[in-house]
């Protein structure tokens, strides 16, 4: 089967959407995993994990607000590691 540009398109388009559902479910955990980090110093990380899973498939509803948990990932990394 020969590769033409809209064929190509089309799998970039997917490839970006499912890297950008994949980086909302990490920021969303990661935020709060962040968070739990700074207020419960020895919890299980059952529950941020859980709390994220929930937040994402929330957000799941609304895809273009996913860019909330990711900017607020990268500021609180970004903030912790300085």
């Amino acid at each position: 089967m020969p590769v033409d540009a809209k064929g190509a398109a089309v799998a970039l388009a997917n490839l970006r959407s499912i890297f950008l559902l994949v980086l909302g479910y990490v920021s969303c955990v990661g935020v709060m995993f962040l968070l739990n980090k700074a207020y419960y110093k020895r919890r299980h990380i059952v529950a941020p994990i859980l709390f994220g899973t929930l937040m994402w498939m929330l957000l799941l509803a609304y895809p273009t607000l996913l860019w909330i948990p990711i900017s607020l990932f990268l500021v609180i990394a970004l903030g912790s590691a300085a």
